[in-house]
């Protein structure tokens, strides 16, 4: 099946917008192609079934090897929940709370029962952390133990004290996303 691809080539013979068109000519008809010139480079948009068709035709229509070649339909892939959690895990690790509550909520929107209160469990889990981070004390112990009720964990792994808010250190936001994975039935 043909994938997007996105490539940029050298632009050694200094090839303007307007030079495009006789290389717009030679390309093969049944493929879609787009071509654009910049001063430094050249890029070379195509629907092909694997990068080493866009090598060949980029080859035949610039005589070089490309700087890079993207698989745009893989970038624009979603993340999938297994790596949205690693990725949610990172955020937090690196206090970047509201990061990691963005990165489950699509995944919380579609789910239903058990996985959406475990995801949205996540979700206010960051909120709180992101509150308690703002000075916002009272609002990050309400948000923490609305998750902690949501994780259902048997050992709750975040808390609210009168003073803070937090996960039980490192080990134990892995501990605890760990047993969220496993809960989630995403274990390997």
């Amino acid at each position: 099946m043909p994938k997007r691809y996105l490539s940029a080539w050298p632009n050694n013979s200094n090839v303007t917008p307007d030079g495009l068109e006789p290389l717009r000519e030679t390309l093969p008809t049944g493929i879609p192609v787009a071509l654009r010139a910049y001063r430094t480079h050249i890029e070379l948009a195509a629907c092909c079934t694997s990068p080493h068709d866009v090598i060949k035709l980029g080859e035949s229509l610039l005589n070089t090897r490309p700087y890079y070649i993207l698989d745009v339909d893989h970038l624009l892939r979603p993340p999938r929940l297994v790596e949205a959690l690693a990725l949610y895990r990172v955020y937090v690790a690196h206090n970047r709370y509201w990061e990691a509550h963005e990165v489950l909520e699509e995944y919380w929107k579609e789910s239903r029962g058990p996985r959406r209160m475990l995801l949205q469990g996540l979700i206010k889990a960051a909120a709180a952390l992101a509150k308690a981070g703002e000075g916002r004390l009272g609002p990050a112990r309400r948000i923490a133990a609305a998750a902690e009720a949501l994780l259902g964990l048997d050992d709750a792994c975040i808390a609210g004290e009168a003073s803070r808010v937090y996960f039980y250190g490192e080990a134990s936001l892995d501990a605890c996303l760990e047993r969220v994975i496993e809960k989630l039935g995403l274990k390997e």
